[in-house]
């Protein structure tokens, strides 16, 4: 078959999508003779992607309004002058409404956050998930999703046919491992102006991820580790002032440190020097971050909602995330209790390494052959 996969937005700084996207289509061609042709919306090569695969530009579909207007026809268009036999969009966005009717297409979503929780989601991002994604996925031959709690709002909110929705879990990439060199992690500390010992947040500053409740919970339980630092790593995202607020007010009686947005090749060392990742999100689609901190040997205090259930499993100590002191409380076991911090970094290592980009592909590549004969 040729394939035709879209990538969007791999010239920004990255995000879990984005890496989801840019890792997975390597592992595909390693274990498929499929003929795989990109279809690209960025500017430049930033990741070395595309010498490889036959590629074809969406044009002036660098942003995602454009991308889900002059971008749906253009792949229309594209579809046809490369004589693709299938469409596979890994980001979540569906810009199908141009392609052939009988142009077989998959989707991969996400999340179902603006669904779940709409208070959490940017006005552009509601409308696309209540108005085109629902359309879309039903149209699709196959959806795909990360994990078997997230399949289920999807089906529910999207009421799509669980007959055609799938699970391909994300995968924690090769440069987080747990073997990184002592004047790599000083190099990182210089470099942030990061003070060690410290607890680590890694991902976007948005409301879902509740950074509010972790500062007021850091912040309660400050004085038991008076040199203890709480680093937050992460852009901030929509609606963040709220965070840049409460991190004004508990900064007075508090160590906290925002970094901002830290580089793909700096977390390794950013995590491994943690004494442990908190990530109190209130709803994910998968939470890749826990599972990189495993992979780097960092002891992982997380939410207890059902994707992070299913995705850490047994590996994290879990917390309710609407209880300040909850998280206080997940977050002091893990300062208090060395013997019980080495297990959790065996047991996250051990199951950290069943993700893996081999197994993400060997889930999705069934579901886009079966498609593709539709």
């Amino acid at each position: 078959m040729r394939i035709g996969y879209l990538t969007y937005g791999l010239d920004r700084n990255p995000t879990g999508i984005a890496r989801y996207a840019r890792e997975l289509l390597p592992a595909l061609a390693a274990q498929s003779q499929h003929e795989w042709v990109l279809l690209t919306t960025e500017q430049h090569d930033s990741h070395g992607l595309w010498p490889p695969y036959e590629r074809y530009a969406l044009r002036g579909c660098h942003l995602l309004p454009m991308l889900l207007t002059l971008g749906q026809v253009q792949l229309g268009l594209l579809a046809r002058q490369a004589r693709l036999d299938l469409v596979y969009d890994p980001n979540g966005i569906a810009p199908f409404a141009g392609l052939p009717e009988a142009m077989p297409r998959v989707v991969t979503i996400h999340d179902a956050a603006p669904l779940v929780l709409p208070h959490t989601a940017a006005r552009l991002e509601r409308l696309r998930y209540h108005w085109h994604l629902p359309h879309q996925a039903r149209r699709a031959n196959a959806v795909t999703t990360m994990c078997y709690a997230t399949r289920a709002e999807l089906v529910q909110a999207m009421q799509l046919d669980p007959q055609r929705v799938y699970v391909g879990n994300s995968s924690v990439t090769n440069h987080f491992h747990a073997s990184i060199p002592a004047e790599q992690h000083r190099a990182l500390l210089n470099r942030y102006s990061i003070t060690p010992p410290y607890v680590l947040y890694v991902g976007g500053l948005n409301p879902r991820k509740n950074l509010i409740r972790l500062m007021a919970a850091w912040a309660s339980i400050q004085h038991h580790y008076p040199d203890t630092t709480l680093v937050v790593a992460g852009a901030a995202q929509w609606r963040s002032s709220n965070i840049a607020t409460a991190y004004e007010q508990y900064r007075q009686h508090a160590r906290i440190q925002l970094l901002g947005y830290v580089a793909d090749a700096d977390l390794p060392a950013l995590y491994h020097g943690a004494q442990l990742l908190v990530f109190p999100s209130l709803h994910e689609g998968f939470g890749l971050p826990p599972l990189e901190a495993m992979a780097c040997g960092t002891p992982v205090v997380a939410s207890d909602i059902p994707v992070i259930r299913e995705v850490l499993g047994d590996a994290a100590v879990l917390v309710d995330p609407r209880s300040v002191s909850a998280l206080a409380a997940g977050i002091r076991r893990v300062l208090d209790d060395a013997s019980d911090a080495a297990h959790l970094r065996q047991c996250g290592l051990a199951h950290a390494r069943q993700y893996t980009w081999q197994r993400a592909a060997a889930q999705v590549l069934p579901v886009l052959e079966q498609a593709g004969q539709a």
